[in-house]
């Protein structure tokens, strides 16, 4: 008997892998003559908001096909602003990071995602307060969250992440003051901070220093490079980079050294003192601009052009897939100019650009995923999709530590990731049966033990986990009621439901947006 299940199941897998191909052109073909694909609605929800419509929302969409009508809710939904976060954390590296540290021992879980998502904390701050973008990095407070403000040894009332006053010598520079950043880009003394200036380079202005292209032969004497601090100074192969490179190093001498033996608290801190002395040896300026300290840094930051078109190219990337094109950036900068750096009309702008529309498809990031699936399952779906940087790998994606980079591509691995998510969540699935219909988490339809409820709670999950609108009658409905009665049906529900569940978790539109 069991074979002849398995056979069944894998003969529904089968079918579902081509009913996705069939479909996808069917409503390339139908969607065309009414405006927007629902694919793109789909894909507009889960970029805004970290997770697909709901089957109100795609009902509502079918009735007008116009990314428009819906754009505007999407922006202010209450999810947008950590889904910028996600974006930047791409390059800043740090959400993840937290629980791979251990120099101060294991922090607990709640402690360690709330050190590394503090960068993008600020930035969540200034998007739901709708301030400009150049205050990430001119900002004269702090964010501050129960858990870092414990770790750090600061005084802090509220329940949530929110703004504290900067403290001690700490300059006002926004993010460029963070504990976090710094702590998860530390130098020592032979560095000389130039990690973190590339950093800086990088994540804020996109231009990274080990970009850099040139067409020069690189012909040091081994004799010159045996004092490296003086070839960077005297060789013409060093100097196009370091001269830029090392005095930006400069602005971060307050922070401490990699080698320092001091407490976490300590470790953390800044002494403008320390900033002063290592000025001395090179005076800190910006691409040739002198400075002081970071609050002259956040303001050249602000000022650079770079800065705003970089927002413009990271976020842009993330929603398109790919870098946008020239003139898509260029009328996105416009209207981000137009509202004073405001993050929301940036992305209502590259949404609403043709090309958002035209962009290939690929994979939902874990964030996202683990959105869709908390909207439709509620509490039963593990957080480990979200916060665990191994299960962050599994899915194609980095870790924030020694993986940085992430993969568009479907693999075996997904299959074993969608695999556990249905096991997991038909463990509270299983007692969804014992359990009255109003207190249910997964089962929310299926009440009754007659065919008609099996099938819209079969419509629910397809709609819902995979945005792709059938009928309650329609053939993928037909094939998954099959499957659903011939693996025991109301009879067995404990084993039926579950196999069910995970038939169209395996769908390839399940990981794909």
């Amino acid at each position: 008997i069991g074979g002849i299940i398995r056979m069944i199941y894998n003969n529904i897998m089968y079918w579902l892998y081509l009913a996705c191909a069939e479909h996808a052109v069917d409503s390339a073909i139908t969607s065309s003559e009414v405006g927007h694909e629902l694919s793109d609605f789909a894909r507009m929800s889960l970029d805004l908001r970290g997770h697909r419509p709901s089957l109100e929302e795609i009902q509502m969409f079918m009735e007008s096909p116009d990314l428009e009508n819906f754009i505007d809710e999407f922006l202010l939904d209450e999810q947008f602003s950590e889904q910028m976060g996600w974006i930047w954390n791409a390059s800043i590296h740090t959400a993840l990071w937290a629980d791979q540290y251990s120099r101060f021992g294991d922090w607990e879980e709640d402690t360690w995602r709330a050190v590394g998502w503090e960068p993008m904390a600020s930035l969540q701050l200034i998007i739901d307060e709708e301030r400009s973008f150049l205050d990430w990095v001119t900002a004269d407070k702090q964010p501050l969250h129960p858990k870092t403000a414990s770790l750090w040894g600061l005084s802090y009332e509220g329940i949530d992440w929110g703004w504290s006053d900067m403290d001690g010598e700490r300059p006002h520079a926004g993010v460029l003051s963070s504990r976090t950043l710094w702590l998860r880009y530390n130098a020592d003394t032979t560095n000389r901070n130039r990690m973190r200036a590339n950093v800086v380079a990088d994540v804020f202005l996109c231009s990274s220093f080990l970009d850099r292209s040139g067409s020069f032969e690189f012909e040091a004497l081994a004799s010159a490079l045996n004092n490296v601090e003086k070839a960077i100074q005297t060789e013409s192969g060093c100097i196009g980079c370091h001269s830029g490179l090392d005095s930006l190093g400069s602005f971060f001498g307050g922070f401490t050294e990699r080698s320092t033996d001091l407490s976490l608290r300590s470790f953390v801190s800044y002494s403008a003192f320390q900033a002063q002395w290592h000025a001395q040896r090179l005076a800190p300026a910006y691409y040739g601009i002198p400075g002081s300290d970071l609050s002259d840094l956040g303001r050249y930051i602000a000022r650079d052009p770079r800065y705003t078109m970089c927002a413009v190219q990271r976020i842009g990337e993330s929603l398109f897939g790919t870098e946008p094109s020239r003139q898509t950036k260029r009328n996105a900068h416009k209207d981000f100019l137009e509202s004073n750096y405001r993050i929301r009309p940036l992305v209502r702008s590259l949404v609403l650009d043709p090309s958002y529309i035209d962009a290939k498809p690929h994979l939902l990031s874990p964030v996202e995923l683990y959105g869709t699936l908390q909207e439709v399952f509620g509490y039963a779906v593990p957080e480990d999709i979200k916060w665990s940087h191994k299960h962050h790998v599994l899915l194609g994606f980095g870790n924030d530590n020694d993986i940085l980079l992430n993969s568009n591509s479907f693999s075996v691995s997904h299959h074993l990731i969608t695999e556990w998510i249905a096991k997991e969540i038909s463990r509270e699935l299983v007692l969804d049966l014992q359990r009255e219909s109003s207190e249910r988490v997964v089962l929310r339809i299926a009440e009754e033990q007659d065919e008609q409820t099996a099938r819209e709670q079969i419509h629910y999950w397809w709609v819902s986990l995979l945005s792709q609108w059938v009928e309650v009658d329609s053939p993928e409905v037909d094939r998954i009621m099959e499957l659903f009665q011939a693996t025991g049906g109301f009879q067995a529900p404990e084993s039926s439901w579950p196999l069910v569940l995970e038939a169209i978790m395996r769908h390839p539109k399940a990981m794909m947006k």
